[in-house]
């Protein structure tokens, strides 16, 4: 059954900033164009920003009263997105406000990946009376994002007839970033999966109105074409606490400066990316510390781990932990060790694992779990 809500979309005007040139990269925000709709007798404004630190970016979708009145707690849910130049969805966060004020925002974490193209997207849900979400279509984007989706439109995402192309099992797939031209989302929507994969999320899993209060995030499947399950997508859900009492330039500020949210990370970041990316072996393997994921968007093949010995080393995530039961009961499990090379060295594990520490999680959030 095909899908035809529309989702309430902005496109920024951010492709059309950063395809010029090098030299255009000296701004730290760039805005998209404001709609404003009226909802329950309230009128509200929304926009999206992409927001530049160096070679990484974030996307920040806002909503706004137009006077200024609060907006109720659990009034408004906003969803944003951080775009690839080839229209896949890099990353993603929703939020739910929790406190009474005038303005909300979802942000994405900072994610170093290439600037051509990059731009964001955001949608807001407005809480009715009942209890439901209600979303909204936007009016068209101004010409210059229109330049921009004729770009990804021009990339063979697109049928002659200009609807989206369909799988075996009739469904549709192809870019979010061209939902204003065609009318309404695919099906099937162009991600990049948490190892750095390709795929596709489903749009009823994307766009769904999830509890986000004591969650970090949720994990959505991550498909083929022809909808087969190759691996999980992550929904950032914000933490907004630290806002509260903030005006809105001031939370803008926060936003913008990602070193100051976590400096470590950054300091981390800067000895061990090459180009804001993961070194890579002779063998095409990236290698890294798995916590530069929320930087580099995607952890890297082999995982910086340091066995039970005190052997610092790498695991890598394809490799499956080999389970043994002692005599006592007690299950573990263990892996290879490798250099930064793919040479093994050791073995990582013999450490007692239970279901729950493995439940729902890929080999990397397990050897990071286990360090």
């Amino acid at each position: 059954m095909k899908m035809m809500r529309k989702i309430f979309t902005l496109l920024l005007v951010l492709a059309l900033c950063l395809a010029m040139s090098v030299s255009v990269f000296a701004f730290d925000e760039c805005d998209s164009p404001t709609v404003t709709v009226s909802v329950g007798g309230k009128s509200y404004d929304i926009w999206s920003t992409l927001f530049r630190d160096g070679s990484r970016y974030r996307s920040g979708t806002w909503i706004q009263t137009t006077d200024n009145s609060n907006i109720p707690a659990g009034g408004v849910q906003v969803q944003t997105f951080l775009m690839s130049g080839n229209g896949q969805i890099a990353q993603s966060a929703l939020s739910t406000i929790p406190n009474a004020t005038y303005f909300h925002v979802a942000f994405t974490p900072y994610t170093s990946t290439s600037a051509s193209g990059i731009y964001g997207t955001g949608t807001a849900y407005i809480k009715l009376s009942d209890g439901s979400y209600k979303s909204y279509s936007s009016a068209n984007a101004n010409e210059s994002n229109l330049n921009s989706l004729a770009l990804v439109s021009e990339d063979g995402q697109l049928m002659s007839d200009g609807s989206y192309p369909q799988n075996s099992e009739g469904m549709t797939y192809g870019s979010l970033a061209l939902a204003d031209v065609v009318g309404t989302e695919p099906e099937l929507i162009s991600a990049i999966g948490t190892q750095g994969e390709s795929g596709y999320v489903r749009c009823d899993e994307l766009f769904a109105n999830y509890d986000t209060e004591g969650y970090a995030g949720r994990y959505i499947g991550l498909y083929d074409v022809n909808g087969n399950d190759i691996g999980s997508f992550f929904i950032t859900f914000n933490d907004t606490s630290e806002f509260v009492g903030k005006d809105i330039d001031e939370v803008r500020a926060l936003l913008a400066d990602g070193r100051a949210e976590n400096p470590e990370l950054w300091e981390l970041a800067d000895k061990a990316l090459v180009d804001g990316e993961y070194p890579v072996n002779a063998n095409g393997e990236t290698y890294g510390n798995y916590s530069l994921r929320e930087l580099v968007g995607y952890a890297p093949d082999l995982v910086l781990a340091v066995n039970e010995d005190g052997v610092q080393g790498y695991v890598r995530n394809t490799d499956t932990p080999v389970m043994a039961l002692s005599e006592n009961g007690e299950s573990s499990a263990a892996i290879p060790l490798y250099d930064k090379d793919g040479n093994v060295i050791g073995t990582f594990g013999n450490i007692n694992i239970n279901e729950a520490q493995t439940a729902g999680k890929d080999i990397s959030e397990v050897a990071s779990e286990l360090k």
